[in-house]
């Protein structure tokens, strides 16, 4: 009798031990997946083509000129230039 009470308080121990594993095991997962969301939040909105004029238009003519673009615009000014007034072009004739 003595023994089974033993074995019963043991197999009690061993399951609430397990139970407060998994809870504690849930928790943590659910609780860093909320946080990681919580931080990541709402991603910034790209700036507007008046705001990229703006900022890079350095003599304030409303046109880029190929002295006033940096970067991979700058090497690929010419294609895209031509490009942009082509499309222009197809635009006011409609």
């Amino acid at each position: 009798m003595y023994l089974q009470t033993i074995i019963c308080t043991i197999n009690d121990i061993r399951t609430k031990v397990i139970f407060k594993g998994l809870a504690l095991l849930a928790f943590t997962f659910f609780g860093t997946q909320a946080i990681a969301q919580k931080e990541g939040g709402e991603r910034p909105k790209p700036p507007t083509y008046a705001q990229l004029l703006e900022e890079i238009d350095s003599n304030k003519d409303g046109k880029l000129a190929k002295s006033e673009v940096k970067g991979p615009l700058s090497k690929d000014f010419a294609t895209i230039d031509s490009t942009m007034f082509k499309q222009r072009w197809i635009y006011i004739k409609k």
